[in-house]
């Protein structure tokens, strides 16, 4: 995420997911994908992340950003 190269970041954190789930893992997926504006496929991963997370912190976040994505309020 950190060069620009957003296409293969996606591409490898869903290699990463395919491998071992994480909540940070997750989340910067949903990142990436607002970021290339690639909007269905960001709230489809932070509804997955809400559903997977076992910490809060995660979940929450995951609840704002779906909260943003869908016009409300936070960013």
């Amino acid at each position: 995420l950190v060069r620009g190269d957003l296409a293969g970041a996606v591409a490898s954190l869903r290699s990463s997911l395919a491998i071992q789930s994480d909540e940070p893992t997750w989340l910067a997926l949903g990142l990436a994908c607002e970021r290339l504006q690639r909007w269905d496929e960001a709230a489809e991963v932070y509804r997955q992340l809400e559903r997977l997370a076992r910490q809060e912190d995660y979940a929450r976040a995951a609840r704002q950003r779906l909260q943003a994505l869908h016009g409300g309020s936070g960013s």
